[in-house]
C-alpha cells in the first residue's frame, strides 16, 4: 500500500478507510477464554484506521465481547469477590516476533448499574507472559476485580431476618399461660423464615457448598425454633402438673376427702315384745348380712363408729395437707416457668450476637484472606 505524504498531516495522522486493513499485515490475536465476538454495524462498519507519521497504525473497531470467567466460586454468595482476566496473545508468533503493549480506561460514571462492583487493573507481571509448549508468548490485557453489592441483600434479607429473630425474644415477656399469642407468634415467625429461605435460595447462584446467605438464614430459623422448643418445654411442665392434681384428687377422694361410701345403720326399739328381733337395720348404699346377736349386742354400731372417727381424723388431716401441697407445687412450677424464661431471654440474645461476631469475622475477613492466598498461589 502507498501513502501519499503531501496529504494533511497537520494533526500528525492520515484517516483512511477502514477496507484497508486487508492490504495491512495483521497479527493473529486471540482472545483467551472466549465466548462470543460481535461487530455492530449501522451502515457500515464501525471502525478506524489511522496512520501516523511516525509509521505507526491504529486500527480501531467497535465490538461486544463476552469471556468466561473461570474458577467462581459462589460459596461466599452474597460477601463473594471474584478475579477475572481479559487476556490476548498471538496464536502463531512468539514473544521473539511479537510483543503486544496497550492501555486502557474505564470510566465507572458510564457503567450501568450492576450486581457487582467492578475495578480494572493492570496485569500482574507474571501474567504477561504465556508459556507454551515449545514457545513463550506475549500477553496483554487487564485484571477485573468484582466485588458484589451487598446493600440490596441488607435490606431485603440480613434486616428483616435479624429482626424476625428479635421479635420472638418478646415471646419470653408473653406469660406461659397466655398459649394461643405466643404459639401464634413463634409459629408466624418459623413460618416466615422459611419462606424466605425458600424464595431466597431460588436467586442463589449453582455451588457445590453451602453459601453464607443460607448459613444466615438456617441460623436465624434455628434460633426461633429453639424459642418454640424453650415454650414447649415449659407447657410440658404444665401438662404434668396438671395432672399430678388430677391424680392427687382421685386418691384424695378415695380416702376420704370425697363422698363417703361406708353404711349407715338406723335403728329404733320394737313395740312387739314377743320379736325376737328388738332392732332393724337399713343400709343406705350396701346391706351387709348381719346376725342378730351382732345387731343385739350393737357391736356393729360400735364398729361403724370408731370406723368413722378414723376416717374423719384421716379425712381433715388431708384437707390440711392438701393446699399447702399444692401451693408448693404451684410455686416450683411458676418459678421454672420465671426462670427459665429469663434464662432464655439472657441466652438467645448473646447467642445471636456471638454468631453475628464469628459469621461477620469469618466471611469478610477469613475466608478472603485465603481466597487472595489462593490466587497468589495460582499465578
Amino acid at each position: 500500500m502507498l501513502i501519499n505524504y503531501s496529504s494533511d498531516w497537520s494533526n500528525g495522522e492520515i484517516n483512511i478507510s477502514p477496507e484497508n486493513i486487508k492490504a495491512l499485515w495483521i497479527p493473529d490475536v486471540i482472545i483467551h477464554d472466549l465466548v462470543s465476538f460481535t461487530k455492530p454495524e449501522i451502515l457500515t462498519e464501525v471502525a478506524a484506521l489511522e496512520i501516523y507519521q511516525n509509521k505507526h497504525v491504529y486500527y480501531k473497531i467497535r465490538s461486544d465481547i463476552t469471556i468466561v470467567c473461570r474458577a467462581m466460586q459462589f460459596g461466599q454468595f452474597p460477601l463473594d469477590s471474584h478475579k477475572c482476566y481479559f487476556l490476548l496473545s498471538s496464536f502463531g508468533y512468539d514473544d521473539t516476533r511479537m510483543v503486544l503493549r496497550g492501555k486502557f480506561s474505564y470510566d465507572k460514571t458510564n457503567q450501568r448499574a450492576l450486581s457487582f462492583n467492578v475495578d480494572l487493573m493492570d496485569l500482574p507481571p507474571e501474567r504477561t507472559l504465556f508459556a507454551g509448549a515449545s514457545s513463550n508468548y506475549s500477553m496483554y490485557g487487564f485484571e477485573i476485580n468484582l466485588s458484589r453489592s451487598l446493600g440490596p441483600f441488607i435490606l431485603s434479607v440480613y434486616l428483616p431476618s435479624a429482626m424476625f429473630v428479635m421479635m420472638s425474644w418478646v415471646s419470653f415477656f408473653i406469660p406461659p399461660d397466655v398459649v394461643p399469642a405466643r404459639i401464634v407468634l413463634l409459629v408466624t415467625l418459623c413460618l416466615v423464615l422459611i419462606n424466605m429461605f425458600n424464595s431466597t435460595t431460588t436467586r442463589i447462584p449453582v455451588s457445590n457448598t453451602v453459601t453464607a446467605l443460607e448459613v444466615w438464614l438456617l441460623a436465624c430459623m434455628l434460633l426461633v425454633f429453639l424459642s418454640l422448643l424453650e415454650y414447649a418445654v415449659i407447657l410440658r411442665q404444665i401438662v404434668l402438673y396438671r395432672r399430678k392434681r388430677e391424680k392427687d384428687g382421685e386418691n384424695a377422694y378415695y380416702n376420704g376427702t370425697g363422698t363417703s361410701s361406708y353404711t349407715t345403720i338406723n335403728y329404733a326399739p320394737s313395740t312387739n315384745k314377743s320379736s325376737p328381733v328388738r332392732y332393724f337395720a337399713a343400709a343406705t348404699e350396701t346391706d351387709p348380712c348381719l346376725s342378730l346377736d351382732q345387731i343385739d349386742n350393737g357391736l356393729f354400731e360400735r364398729k361403724k363408729k370408731t370406723t368413722s372417727r378414723k376416717k374423719k381424723r384421716r379425712t381433715n388431716s388431708l384437707i390440711k395437707k392438701a393446699p399447702k401441697r399444692i401451693r408448693s407445687d404451684e410455686e416450683r412450677l411458676t418459678k421454672f416457668k420465671n426462670t427459665l424464661d429469663r434464662g432464655a431471654f439472657l441466652l438467645f440474645p448473646l447467642l445471636f450476637v456471638l454468631f453475628n461476631s464469628i459469621y461477620w469475622t469469618l466471611y469478610l475477613t477469613v475466608i478472603i484472606t485465603r481466597k487472595q492466598g489462593a490466587f497468589q498461589g495460582s499465578d
